[in-house]
């Protein structure tokens, strides 16, 4: 019997917007076959700064224990880069980011600089993001990316981790 298994993406994203989730899905589309054994679910911290609040760890503590009974639930933190490489602020809170996720045992998917630059190639203003990401939808960019871009091992502009963490799980 194939055991089930939840994936828990927890994203910077606003729940209205979810822009980030639009990207992960188009990968995991792109690159793998669901079967009916996997879970995806999101949660939106709302920002960055959010990653540890109380209400986001109720939210992820309530889908490990919902889906407990069914198989195990994997929480992915997916984080900006932002500038890490030239302002300190983003590097220490990347850092704690990072160190927070190893002391959880989550894994950390990480967008240098951030999702758009990713995908695009480009960062993307704000009041833009939502469009583009329906662009990137609907227009099937994701065949566009190219896939060394998104198995970075290190911080690299336009680069990312997502498919090293999605292999271990997909």
């Amino acid at each position: 019997m194939i055991m089930s298994k939840q994936i828990l993406f927890c994203v910077e994203t606003n729940s209205k917007a979810e822009t980030d989730k639009v990207y992960i899905n188009e990968t995991i589309s792109n690159y793998y076959d669901l079967g009916n054994n996997i879970r995806i679910r999101f949660i939106c911290f709302e920002g960055k700064g959010n990653y540890k609040k109380k209400d986001i760890l109720k939210k992820i503590a309530d889908q490990v224990r919902q889906y407990r009974a069914i198989g195990p639930t994997y929480v992915v933190y997916c984080i900006d880069t932002d500038r890490y490489d030239a302002d300190p602020v983003h590097l220490r809170e990347l850092d704690e980011i990072k160190n927070y996720c190893d002391q959880q045992g989550y894994d950390l998917i990480w967008f240098c600089r951030d999702v758009e630059d990713v995908y695009w190639g480009e960062q993307i203003h704000k009041d833009e993001k939502t469009r583009m990401a329906i662009k990137f939808r609907s227009s099937r960019q994701i065949l566009n990316v190219e896939d060394q871009n998104l198995r970075g091992e290190d911080f690299a502009r336009h680069k990312s981790n997502i498919l090293q963490v999605l292999d271990k799980y997909l």
